[in-house]
């Protein structure tokens, strides 16, 4: 096809020309509008040099210009405290048999949170329920029980719009063991949100957005299937750094003397893609063994050694990783870890081959993690009273270099998100 051009300028004006308070507002109004989307981003052309006219397609490279960096913020949220045994409490183990995993909800452990697998298509796969999602949700809420119970109360009802998809952890019955999908009916109240279906467990629990924005005034009441951590915009979907928390896990026994081995932790990343790790847990080196990979969700701990006599735990490090391949400490941009931005690399890994660690890169933030001291002595102290979340707030952003931006297509991926996990 030809190459569009325009002599500008272009200003995109969305649905600016509708405003309510001056009445009905336009009858134009453009109800799709959304942030505009870029296939390799965005160009600036060098000026120096004249444009060559109405190009047609197919020519390569008769525009000289400069990249503008995308810098992409995937984290900004406050993680849990670490723990030795937040995944699975001290045990003995047998060798096959994977470690029992805790199953009741804390701040940062959520239990049985259905997720959608990465099947190189939008919701192209049947959701799974995964045992723990670590970091999960954005935000907390109350839910009642009796009559309709479709009301919940939450900090920040304007963070709620009406129609998103939510996914409200232990909501979904009585038990409190399974998760509501629903969906933001209104808002009557600074603090209250009612939802299209009524809570069957009350008490505080974390909620995360669904992974079906679909208009229902256009649709009908279309219900989300799983849980995904996106903010739709127009015809966008995009990443919400409030839950882009992924961490490495550690290994712990509690004795020197101990029979150790590998024990092989399996889950998903951010983005459903599925993911494994060997940790070989040494008692008589170290009592803790970190691994490298950030998970999102744990599916299971499986040791494949035998030890009757010690006892070994799993739990989470401060070491996170970032959610768009980076290469270098140079292309991190603007994180910050309680307060205070990182100015130095300590504690940085880039992307590597998936059976060597990280296919993204991770940022260690203490010395609790693979990567020696890590940023500094501040470890995670994230925690939640009812409903307020309180702790040191994690945010990270990055740069897509200009080449990996550009060599990045539906064919090859790994120039934007890495290779594939294993």
């Amino acid at each position: 096809m030809t190459i569009s051009t325009e002599t500008g300028p272009i200003y995109v004006t969305g649905a600016m020309n509708y405003l309510p308070s001056l009445g009905a507002g336009f009858a134009d109004s453009n109800p799709d509008a959304g942030p505009s989307m870029f296939f390799q981003g965005v160009g600036v052309p060098d000026v120096r040099i004249p444009f060559p006219g109405v190009a047609p397609g197919g020519q390569t490279g008769i525009i000289p210009a400069h990249r503008l960096d995308d810098i992409i913020n995937t984290v900004k949220a406050t993680p849990a405290a670490n723990g030795a045994a937040t995944i699975a409490a001290a045990a003995h183990t047998v060798s096959g048999t994977a470690m029992t995993l805790v199953t009741t909800a804390a701040y940062g452990i959520t239990p049985n949170i259905p997720i959608m697998p990465y099947s190189g298509s939008l919701n192209g796969s049947t959701a799974v329920v995964a045992a723990i999602v670590l970091d999960y949700g954005f935000a907390y809420c109350t839910t009642t029980t009796g009559g309709s119970a479709t009301t919940i109360t939450v900090l920040d009802s304007t963070q709620f719009p009406i129609g998103m998809p939510l996914c409200i952890a232990g909501a979904g019955n009585s038990a409190g063991t399974a998760a509501l999908l629903t969906w933001v009916t209104g808002q009557p109240s600074a603090t209250t949100v009612t939802i299209n279906d009524a809570a069957l467990h009350a008490g505080s629990t974390a909620l995360g957005t669904g992974n079906i924005w679909t208009p229902r005034e256009a649709q009908g009441s279309i219900y989300p299937t799983a849980s995904a951590p996106y903010l739709a915009g127009g015809a966008g979907l995009f990443l919400d750094p409030r839950q882009g928390i992924t961490r490495g896990v550690s290994v712990t026994c509690n004795n020197a003397s101990g029979t150790g081995g590998n024990v092989v932790v399996s889950g998903w990343d951010i983005y459903g893609q599925p993911m494994n790790e060997t940790i070989v847990i040494a008692p008589g080196t170290a009592l803790v063994t970190y691994g490298l990979k950030a998970f999102k969700a744990i599916k299971s701990a499986t040791p494949n050694f035998t030890d009757a006599t010690y006892t070994y735990s799993v739990g989470t490090s401060d070491n996170f990783g970032f959610a768009t391949r980076v290469g270098a400490w140079e292309y991190t941009a603007q994180c910050t870890w309680a307060g205070a931005s990182i100015t130095a690399s300590t504690g940085f890994a880039k992307w590597v081959a998936p059976a060597s660690g990280d296919v993204r890169g991770t940022f260690q933030m203490s010395g609790i993690g693979p990567l020696g001291s890590g940023v500094g002595s501040t470890q995670s102290n994230g925690s939640v009273s009812t409903i307020t979340i309180s702790g040191r707030v994690l945010s990270l952003s990055q740069f897509l270099s200009t080449f990996d931006s550009l060599q990045a297509s539906p064919v090859n991926p790994q120039w934007q998100y890495g290779a594939v996990q294993t």
